[in-house]
């Protein structure tokens, strides 16, 4: 598992991380990004995660359109993502940057965007 989030296959996969350094001076990992691509390389799916005391800064949207950006030159057509359906703040973001929502089949309790 550790291999599979630390060797990023750039053919298919791409991540950005958003780190600050912490009260020693060593890089603390604030929000990260990551989207993973079908074989086609038209459709991705995307997972991110910011840490609690930073929700709501912006910090999440920055990193969310870089990915967009990213995922615009090389061709993927389509983003995807499963968001709980208590996550008012997830959906805000998405939503103002174009998302849609559609309730999951096989999960009640998770929006598809």
């Amino acid at each position: 598992m550790l291999a599979r989030f630390t060797q990023i296959d750039y053919d298919w996969e791409m991540a950005f991380i958003a780190t600050a350094p912490d009260a020693s001076g060593k890089p603390e990992t604030l929000s990260e990004v990551r989207i993973i691509a079908d074989p086609d390389n038209l459709v991705a799916e995307y997972s991110i995660i910011v840490c609690s005391d930073l929700k709501g800064t912006g910090l999440g949207r920055k990193l969310m359109s870089k990915m967009i950006d990213y995922r615009r030159s090389r061709g993927i057509r389509k983003l995807t993502g499963h968001v709980l359906y208590n996550n008012p703040t997830m959906f805000a973001m998405i939503g103002a940057m174009g998302f849609h929502r559609k309730l999951s089949s096989n999960n009640p309790e998770v929006f598809k965007t």
